[in-house]
């Protein structure tokens, strides 16, 4: 079910048994209250609004609503304690409204629903990385080696872990890519690609600013590999046999 409607939680405007145009009135008051443009007056201590019925209906000709349709109901919305009601006479009749003691339900229960899709989201992700370093565990050291590869890619990008499923989309993703550009180098063994991707993002390389990606990588590949093994400094961690790759 779509969460909001007119920024109004669905669920709650269901439990009123509001109707969408119910919702968009409503949203159409609230955002000529944010404005500052609207008449109020203040009340028995509270600041209620002037609602002119023909500004609706000229504002939101697609209701095709009359003027004792709004009548109708805006009094319901009273009833229900949406919204609160004044009758001034003063030069005329006018009708002032302001927020009932219910209105913020229709955003709190909105609230609780993004709390609990929060929440149910955290417990996926966690679940998503329970999978993953089971996944791991269950790994022969070449694919392990593939794994952590792409792990090092994305801890290099985004210097964290994946905290969102679609975070963890973007990782699998790039997995998918790091297994491709290994079939691709075959003349690289997994830990000379560990090695090169590592001298990637090291410091102050020109490269961590353009390689956002796997793919990235690859395309770049014969250009990244030949600066790295002439960094001597870099390589200096690693015994000889690993970095002759040319």
């Amino acid at each position: 079910m779509k969460y909001t409607i007119s920024g109004f939680s669905q669920l709650a405007a269901v439990n009123f048994n509001l109707d969408s145009v119910d919702l968009h009135m409503l949203r159409w008051i609230v955002d000529f209250i944010d404005s500052n443009r609207m008449r109020c007056m203040t009340l028995d201590g509270e600041k209620y609004y002037w609602v002119s019925y023909q500004g609706l209906i000229d504002d939101l000709p697609i209701l095709y609503l009359k003027k004792d349709a709004i009548y109708k109901r805006l009094k319901r919305m009273c009833e229900l304690g949406i919204l609160k009601k004044k009758t001034v006479f003063s030069g005329g009749k006018f009708s002032y409204f302001t927020y009932g003691e219910n209105f913020n339900e229709l955003l709190k229960s909105y609230e609780q629903l993004e709390y609990e899709a929060k929440i149910r989201e955290q417990n996926e992700v966690e679940q998503m990385h329970e999978n993953l370093h089971q996944s791991i565990s269950q790994q022969n050291p070449e694919e392990r080696a593939i794994t952590n590869i792409a792990i090092g890619f994305y801890m290099s990008i985004f210097e964290s872990s994946p905290s969102s499923k679609h975070e963890f989309s973007i990782f699998y993703n790039w997995l998918d890519e790091v297994k491709l550009l290994v079939q691709k180098l075959p003349q690289f063994t997994l830990y000379q690609i560990r090695i090169i991707v590592d001298w990637t993002f090291d410091g102050e390389n020109r490269w961590a600013s353009i390689i956002k990606s796997p793919s990235l990588f690859y395309k770049y590949f014969p250009y990244i590999a030949h600066e790295a093994s002439l960094d001597k400094d870099f390589l200096s961690e690693y015994q000889e046999e690993y970095i002759k790759w040319w």
